[in-house]
């Protein structure tokens, strides 16, 4: 998809692909380090453990797909609000200069909403890889690519702007869809691990956190340094509400001991 999207921006104005480049791999930052390692961490316990325990993976994934959706809202929000301010002190060098960073920042912006995507979707894929289910992933995909595309030509009028739209209805669309067919495939019901009450309050308080901070913060004028400071603050404090009016301590420590379970095995073996 990335391949894709950048393709796509080299129709428009030149250093439209550029631009596409370095907003996807602003993304692809925290997306790599933080957001799908608990998808990688915990495949080996989806391929060995989902025929013989079945409720008890599922319980797991539901664990690991509650944290990877908090996450994903603490990093993803932040950085729409202050993705000029990033992608200014990350790209806003040399011949980028100064309005080629202010490029970059308005199109990660919709962008976020693809990370959060790829975060859930790289988690519901290792479930699907552990049933050797290699349809489901297949059909998802072309599914939200179609999405994806017949928003790039509603949204075209926007230029550039409309690939990013793109980008993030098909990742946002993907991960719905498979987990959708997963369910109706394997019986594997991951919305009801989403649906309590004290976990949709914690995700609703945490963006409206954002949206309190973005307003105060927007009133006063911040250097890029200084906006990705608040950034990664407000990430944090949103982190510290989503956990705490979650109740996410007995998923982080399910996760837990699953990872040392992991590691113990191949030493007993």
């Amino acid at each position: 998809m990335p391949v894709l999207a950048k393709s796509a921006a080299s129709h428009f104005a030149a250093g439209s692909y550029t631009i596409m480049h370095y907003a996807i791999k602003l993304i692809e930052l925290p997306l790599g380090t933080v957001l799908t390692v608990l998808s990688v961490v915990l495949l080996p316990s989806f391929a060995e453990r989902l025929e013989s325990h079945r409720d008890e993976t599922l319980a797991l994934a539901g664990s690991a797909l509650r944290v990877t959706l908090m996450l994903a809202v603490a990093i993803a929000v932040p950085l729409a609000i202050f993705s000029q301010g990033f992608a200014t002190v990350l790209f806003g060098y040399g011949a980028m200069g100064p309005e080629g960073a202010r490029r970059v920042g308005e199109l990660a912006a919709p962008l976020v909403v693809a990370m959060a995507g790829q975060a859930v979707l790289s988690l519901l894929t290792s479930l699907s890889h552990a049933k050797r289910d290699m349809v489901s992933p297949v059909v998802a995909s072309v599914a939200a690519l179609g999405a994806g595309v017949a928003t790039g030509f509603l949204t075209a009028p926007m230029g550039v702007a409309s690939i990013a739209v793109a980008y993030a209805v098909t990742f946002a669309v993907l991960p719905l869809v498979l987990m959708a067919l997963l369910h109706i495939r394997h019986r594997f019901d991951l919305v009801s691990s989403l649906a309590g009450m004290r976990y949709g309050m914690a995700l609703a308080m945490m963006c409206g956190l954002a949206f309190v901070a973005s307003l105060v913060v927007r009133a006063w004028v911040l250097t890029p340094w200084a906006q990705v400071g608040v950034g990664v603050v407000l990430g944090a404090v949103m982190l510290g509400v989503g956990f705490f009016v979650g109740q996410i301590r007995p998923d982080v420590a399910q996760l837990r001991g699953a990872k040392r379970q992991n590691q113990e095995e191949p030493q007993d073996a």
